[in-house]
């Protein structure tokens, strides 16, 4: 008799990198505007801030909804995400 594959294998690896693709985000703009540039007298970096402060919340909106979903690794990332901020200024 055909049965169908068992593809649940996949569903830990797929959950995994998608929870790494947001702390990737977060930390990215976490680097970005913490780091210290000359913005030539703009409050907050002029457009950028406000591009990286959205893509900062959209990826924050995003790890919260994993974590309403219970994805594995969710946890993990929520707390890499909570020490992004304190390495990139560490590393910078």
């Amino acid at each position: 008799m055909f049965s169908r594959p068992n593809a649940l294998w996949i569903y830990y690896p797929v959950c995994w990198l998608a929870v790494l693709a947001l702390l990737a985000h977060i930390t990215f703009c976490a680097w970005v505007v913490l780091t210290p540039t000359d913005v030539g007298g703009t409050f907050m970096g002029g457009m950028n801030g406000q591009l990286f402060g959205g893509g900062w919340l959209i990826a924050t909106t995003g790890l919260l909804l994993t974590l309403l979903l219970r994805l594995p690794g969710s946890i993990h990332a929520c707390i890499g995400a909570g020490l992004a901020p304190w390495a990139s200024v560490a590393g910078g």
